[in-house]
């Protein structure tokens, strides 16, 4: 992350995500993303990706993937699309209101430019 040059990613990731031997995506709650340190009067471009958090079976040991306990892990990163979140904003409002996530988005990546 980089405010001072106006640009850079923010994440988070529901660390309840993916627990269990359950192969049901687990779903968070709703709520914002806060960005911090942003020029308030600036206007910043945005991109997010996001993917649900399964668990999967893994031993690294040995490179099997189709044993071993299961491990959260990130699957299908996609781009969030275009109406799920704003193309831009200014700092204040990164800081203020934030960027909307959806229960669905359990590992969310915001990216970060401020526009010219």
């Amino acid at each position: 992350d980089f405010p001072d040059q106006g640009r850079g990613v923010v994440y988070r990731i529901d660390a309840r995500a993916g627990k269990g031997a359950s192969e049901e995506v687990t779903k968070v709650r709703a709520g914002g993303l806060k960005l911090r340190n942003l020029a308030p009067a600036s206007s910043y471009r945005l991109k997010a990706y996001a993917g649900p958090i399964r668990p999967s079976p893994t031993d690294s040991s040995t490179g099997n993937f189709g044993s071993g306990p299961l491990f959260p892990m990130v699957h299908n990163i996609d781009p969030v699309p275009e109406q799920k979140i704003p193309q831009s904003a200014t700092g204040r409002e990164l800081m203020e209101k934030g960027v909307a996530l959806t229960e669905e988005d359990t590992a969310f990546w915001v990216v970060y430019q401020r526009s010219p």
